[in-house]
């Protein structure tokens, strides 16, 4: 299921899915979730599909988490959406996705981020767990409360190796993509 707020275009065997709601720093509402769970489930019927790459619009924030417009509004389904997403995320049979972080990554878009298997981050990256306080209750998410910064220490920051990937390209927004 695609929406005007995804951008769904394969690669050859990688599937680029790119959050398109640069004017809200690419905050999820209730379409884009059903978008994105739509394409990570087809691709997983694709047996030519083998990763995902999971980008944000207009390099300047990859996603500032959930839409809380959207969330204080009661929008219908909501609480659907946010569930079939995270099982989708969790999903041992959707193929690898790898997060191609450009400028920010906050709140719940830095925890989109920890949800892929990868993030492939630009030298320009900027991330927050908390930012500025918010005048809504909304708990944490799965991954929030999962690890601890010591924990994750060995995995923050590291380079990968030239070439590991493989022979990368620029796409859109200034992001390098394997292939």
């Amino acid at each position: 299921m695609a929406a005007a707020s995804l951008q769904v275009e394969p690669r050859g065997s990688v599937l680029l899915l790119t959050i398109d709601r640069p004017h809200v720093r690419n905050a999820l509402d209730p379409t884009t979730l059903d978008a994105l769970s739509g394409a990570i489930e087809a691709s997983t019927a694709d047996p030519i599909i083998r990763a995902i790459v999971l980008a944000g619009a207009g390099g300047a924030c990859f996603s500032a988490g959930m839409d809380l417009r959207a969330v204080q509004s009661g929008e219908p389904g909501i609480a659907a959406s946010i569930a079939r997403f995270h099982d989708w995320m969790r999903s041992a049979e959707r193929p690898p996705i790898v997060a191609a972080v450009q400028g920010l990554a906050v709140g719940g878009g830095f925890e989109l981020m920890l949800m892929c298997d990868l993030a492939v981050v630009a030298d320009a990256f900027h991330a927050a767990l908390a930012g500025r306080p918010v005048t809504a209750a909304i708990a944490p998410g799965p991954l929030a409360v999962r690890g601890t910064p010591a924990e994750m220490g060995a995995l923050v920051g590291q380079r990968l190796p030239e070439g590991l990937l493989g022979p990368l390209h620029h796409a859109p927004g200034g992001v390098l993509l394997p292939g």
